[in-house]
């Protein structure tokens, strides 16, 4: 799933916390162009490639295991804290301020 905002820049558009929560089975998705959302509670635990240029949150969901993530790419992101542990299956990772 591609989430693009670029051409509607002058209306806000915001993501609900819940977003997600019924796309159990989702493997892609790149967001771009999203300055706002709510607290995000649930990413899919399939997901393979996880792209989000200025991810607005400090946190992933806690509910989120990213045991099938391959790409981890979020630029531009106050992010603090990706995950506990090791996760030496990602071969592509960017995570820059």
């Amino acid at each position: 799933m591609v989430i693009d905002n670029k051409g509607e820049q002058n209306k806000t558009f915001t993501l609900n916390a819940d977003a997600f929560l019924k796309m159990k089975k989702l493997r892609l998705l790149k967001v771009f162009h999203l300055l706002n959302s709510q607290d995000l509670k649930y990413l899919s635990n399939e997901l393979r490639l996880l792209e989000w240029s200025r991810y607005p949150l400090r946190y992933l969901p806690s509910s989120f295991q990213s045991d099938n993530l391959v790409a981890l790419l979020l630029p531009y992101s106050p992010i603090e804290q990706i995950w506990k542990g090791n996760r030496v299956r990602i071969t592509s990772f960017d995570v820059c301020l």
